[in-house]
């Protein structure tokens, strides 16, 4: 069971989204576990299928996949953030990528099966759950056309403006993988701002 004092966070969190009715949110709230996970400890290893969806309440995730022994970085979550790898959760397959705490974390965790039975029984959730994946994808999307087409200091400056903290939190080897550069060009940006 989650703590008392984390639900107005998590109810502001869903209703950024949609309006809950009470019975929405009676029926949700025996449904959030807390997590609390060391520094380095997996939520996820490649190859295992995502059992739900974590909300971040404190500290920092990554997730990565391995290519060619080097890891990859590929999101990074901090504080009230919702993640999980969403092809696994979808699809019911393993995941390709792997899911760390970063820092030592407590989460909420929300599974799979309780998830699809708020979509059958609260309206509500199915526009909660449609418009956190729009914005997912949208930032997802964002991040691609970066690494495709912006340049080492454009893709530095985007991130200090949209999550400066992470650069005070994350391993510059994971910021750099993250950001698709080397770590010596992501240490000169960073001389340079």
């Amino acid at each position: 069971m989650h703590s008392k004092e984390l639900e107005p966070l998590v109810r502001k969190l869903l209703e950024k989204y949609h309006p809950l009715s009470s019975a929405a949110w009676d029926d949700f709230l025996p449904m959030l576990k807390t997590i609390t996970v060391s520094k380095g400890e997996k939520l996820l290893v490649a190859g295992e299928i995502v059992k739900g969806i974590w909300l971040l309440v404190n500290g920092v995730t990554r997730s990565y996949f391995l290519k060619n022994n080097k890891e990859i970085t590929t999101w990074i979550a901090t504080e009230a953030a919702p993640f999980t790898n969403f092809r696994s959760l979808t699809l019911r397959v393993p995941s390709k990528e792997t899911i760390e705490a970063i820092e030592d974390s407590y989460l909420l965790f929300v599974s799979a099966e309780d998830q699809q039975y708020m979509y059958d029984h609260h309206n509500e959730f199915n526009i909660i759950g449609r418009k956190m994946a729009e914005e997912y994808f949208v930032t997802y999307d964002d991040r691609l056309i970066a690494m495709l087409y912006a340049t080492a200091e454009e893709k530095f400056n985007n991130l200090m403006h949209t999550q400066p903290e992470i650069f005070n939190r994350v391993p510059i080897k994971h910021l750099a993988s993250y950001l698709d550069m080397m770590p010596e060009t992501l240490s000169r940006l960073r001389k340079k701002w």
